[in-house]
């Protein structure tokens, strides 16, 4: 089962959700790139000091510039800004039992498609879906720890393999301000959690899985808890 199948199946077994949201993002820039021109060796040190820690630690990007700026007197004022972007979403459609079906046809042509955590219901009320992105790599142990933090955190759902990590889709909605208090209480699993993508759900006041294929692999249901 694809993440598109789970969000069907939430559609069917909750009748009261009139409808889903589809989102689009953007690709995400490498900082880089984006400051060619006026990156300077001390910035280098920095971003690379970050990668080496990514890769030896399965830590996120943004951890490793923080880690890499403690310190050091060549830490990069470049670097923090950057930490700063926030590439807003972009509405797509609002998905009905009626055309769900239009989610495949979606999520083929633009690979950049996510599900967004906010539903309406049927009274026009809104509610959300429970979701987690997690930064650790794939691997039977840590599959057994990703259960073992949803557990903890009390919600039932859907554990995905989205290609190099996790991703959790819960089954019990609930109002923006739970889903406030469950991204509070899942930022102490971090760095197991992934706190950058909680960051950004809480400035969009929603959250968002993408549903597409990243890396070639599109997420699939490791198991149901």
């Amino acid at each position: 089962m694809t993440t598109i199948d789970i969000i069907k199946n939430t559609l069917l077994n909750n009748p009261d959700i009139a409808s889903v949201k589809l989102i689009g993002y953007d690709a995400q820039k490498d900082i880089k790139g984006e400051y060619s021109t006026s990156w300077t060796d001390k910035d280098e040190l920095v971003y690379a000091s970050a990668l080496k820690l990514r890769d030896q630690h399965s830590l996120s990007f943004w951890i490793g510039i923080m880690a890499g700026c403690i310190n050091n007197p060549n830490w990069s004022e470049r670097c923090l800004t950057a930490s700063l972007r926030h590439n807003p979403i972009h509405f797509i459609a609002n998905i009905s039992i009626d055309n769900i079906d239009v989610m495949d046809m979606l999520a083929s042509e633009n690979k950049r498609i996510a599900i967004n955590s906010a539903v309406t219901l049927a009274d026009g009320t809104e509610a959300h879906i429970p979701m987690l992105d997690f930064h650790l790599p794939f691997s039977d142990i840590n599959t057994g720890i990703v259960i073992n933090i949803c557990r903890q955190l009390g919600e039932s759902g859907y554990i995905m393999a989205s290609g190099k990590s996790y991703h959790f889709i819960g089954k019990k909605l609930f109002g923006y301000n739970d889903m406030v208090q469950f991204m509070a209480r899942a930022l102490r699993f971090t760095p197991l959690v992934d706190e950058i993508w909680i960051s950004h759900q809480l400035q969009d006041k929603s959250c968002s899985l993408r549903i597409g294929k990243k890396h070639g692999v599109v997420p699939t249901l490791i198991c149901e808890i």
